[in-house]
């Protein structure tokens, strides 16, 4: 289903040319966003630095004391993801926003037809604002694509169609194995059952004998120990 289209003017060190997109709705797709990862072109944003100092600072200073250094570094770890993930999402959303209400202004302006003189004058401006906000559109797109399709990607059509083969078979999972009937299931609300039913065999806890925790004991206090003069004797040096 067609949902929207749009004109939308490019970088002009990448093209003379301007580009109609188009917006279709596909239906559901079988495959989540993935692993997130923190963008590290945020470090380059002051705004960010600014928020992350301040975020940092109120975090230190309300550290659980009854926690232990790991424990402390994990919660500070999982608070600035959290932290990071808001502010990308805000940012992105603001981004995308903008790049559509400028192409908006932009269109709007050239088709009411304005003096020679009035369009050298604005349209420059809203064209390197425009231009900011796509180059890092690009920057992102670059670092997501990784060094193997920067150097592979322009030059070989049959690089992009395998890596993106690849790609599909390590996003999605088409077929599992139920583990008490032993049939193949496909289906989305079975390949989630089946899903469940595994990883909860595999993070159950299993019994331990207790004469195996006796043996692994008793191991442990037959090691060889060093006697006081031996202790006083490397503590001294």
């Amino acid at each position: 289903m067609l949902k929207s289209t749009d004109i939308h003017r490019l970088h002009s060190s990448w093209t003379d040319h301007q580009l109609l997109s188009l917006s279709i709705n596909l239906g559901q797709t079988p495959t989540g966003f993935g692993l997130w990862r923190a963008n590290p072109i945020l470090a380059q944003q002051k705004a960010y630095r600014v928020q992350l100092k301040q975020r940092l600072t109120c975090i230190v200073s309300s550290l659980p004391n009854q926690m232990t250094a790991q424990e402390q570094w994990d919660y500070v770890k999982s608070e600035i993801w959290l932290f990071t993930q808001r502010y990308a999402i805000d940012y992105t959303n603001w981004r995308k926003k903008s790049i559509k209400v400028l192409q908006r202004k932009r269109n709007a302006f050239l088709r009411s037809q304005p003096p020679i003189a009035i369009r050298l004058q604005c349209l420059p401006v809203m064209d390197q604002q425009i231009e900011s906000l796509q180059q890092e559109l690009v920057d992102i797109a670059a670092l997501n694509a990784g060094i193997r399709w920067r150097e592979h990607g322009e030059k070989s059509a049959g690089y992009l169609k395998r890596i993106h083969q690849v790609r599909n078979v390590e996003q999605s999972i088409n077929y599992l194995q139920d583990t008490t009937s032993g049939s193949t299931v496909s289906s989305r609300t079975q390949l989630l059952k089946v899903s469940q039913a595994f990883y909860q065999e595999l993070y159950s806890v299993d019994p331990v004998d207790k004469h195996d925790i006796d043996c692994y004991l008793q191991d442990l206090a037959d090691l060889s120990q060093l006697n006081e003069a031996d202790q006083s004797h490397w503590e001294a040096k």
